[in-house]
């Protein structure tokens, strides 16, 4: 019996950990991962990258979520969608190009919202399905309504893997990555997210 409880709080910290990150995706620069770092005076989150050197957050001073460069406090981009407690995901609002240089936002999602309070649509329903489930290296996620982006954790909290997903029935190949219990989320145009885990062998 404490052998699953221990094993019940663990999967439930990972989960944690995997849901306090944002993956922003930049069309001259690529993805970037950041991680919660606290709460602000209007009790919204910031997030930093894993150096320290850019942050998403909310600017008072023009009611706006940025991305910023932390070093001379130089804003990238901004959103003008004033969600609480976390920035708005990719297709909510409109991240718009402050100071050239990286290209468009052309994805932000993880621990992002959809909706002006913190009040996500979580769908966590049997629709989307992954098989095999355990599996060897190719994984096949089917269900998909609506195109969405997949992130990958593994035990750890870390992103392992991201991708677009199609409607219909999309594979992927994991045949890198460590054998293990792995925790994805899929998160739709709409911000409605799914969630489950699944074991590579």
């Amino acid at each position: 019996m404490k052998k699953i409880y221990l094993t019940s709080l663990l999967v439930l910290i990972l989960t944690t950990i995997a849901s306090s990150q944002i993956t922003a995706t930049l069309s001259g620069c690529g993805a970037n991962t950041f991680f919660f770092a606290g709460v602000d005076s209007t009790g919204r989150n910031f997030y930093h990258d894993g150096s320290g050197t850019y942050s998403i957050e909310y600017y008072s001073p023009m009611n706006e979520w940025v991305i910023v460069y932390l070093p001379g406090y130089s804003i990238g981009y901004s959103n003008t969608f004033n969600s609480l407690p976390d920035p708005p995901c990719y297709g909510t609002g409109s991240w718009n190009v402050v100071t050239p240089g990286c290209g468009d936002v052309t994805g932000l999602f993880g621990n992002c919202q959809s909706t002006l309070t913190g009040i996500e649509n979580i769908n966590n329903s049997t629709a989307i399905e992954i098989y095999p489930n355990p599996g060897y290296g190719d994984f096949n996620f089917s269900g998909v309504e609506k195109e969405s982006w997949l992130e990958i954790y593994n035990a750890t909290g870390s992103l392992c893997y991201h991708n677009r997903l199609t409607p219909g029935i999309t594979t992927i190949h994991l045949n890198d990555l460590e054998k293990g219990i792995y925790f994805y989320q899929i998160t739709n145009s709409e911000g409605e997210r799914s969630k489950g885990k699944f074991i590579l062998n």
